[in-house]
């Protein structure tokens, strides 16, 4: 199902920038807590639904983009989960969702949602892309030691 694009996303989408280097290795060392129990998509991808472009947004403003992001895959058809990627200790996370969904419409969604990259999933296996399509890496531990369960912390540095 194609996502509506209304003015609004794309003007977002022409102001997004490209991931740039220092950027990228730290979406390497990603780690993401579950929600609830993820049911096992064979194939998906991990969008964060908040921080466009990489900016920090205030708590109001955070809540919003997040309530927009979800309604526009509620909207589009998709499946999804709830889960926080971040660093190992989570003190910087950021609510994502890992969307049931095909690669092409993986990178529509990254657009949509102003984001650099987000990941991909198949086959236990999982890939950092970004979004502009200029690169591809397959992260190199087993999918499973990417995603931990520990007590959140209360700060979070995703929010102003």
């Amino acid at each position: 199902m194609t996502i509506h694009k209304n003015r609004m996303f794309r003007e977002r989408i022409k102001t997004q920038g490209s991931c740039c280097g220092e950027l990228w290795a730290r979406y390497q060392t990603v780690r993401f807590q579950p929600i609830q129990p993820l049911n096992r998509f064979k194939r998906g991808a991990i969008i964060s639904l908040c921080v466009p472009a990489g900016v920090t947004q205030s708590t109001i403003r955070t809540k919003f983009t997040i309530r927009r992001h979800s309604a526009l895959l509620r909207l589009g058809g998709f499946q999804f989960q709830l889960l926080y990627g971040g660093n190992e200790l989570m003190t910087y996370r950021e609510l994502s969702a890992f969307v049931k969904c095909s690669i092409n419409e993986a990178y529509e969604i990254s657009r949509i949602c102003n984001q650099n990259a987000f990941y991909w999933f198949e086959r236990g296996r999982l890939f950092l892309c970004s979004t502009d399509r200029k690169q591809v890496l397959k992260l190199p531990l087993k999918s499973t030691n990417y995603f931990i369960n520990i007590k959140l912390p209360e700060r979070n540095d995703a929010i102003l």
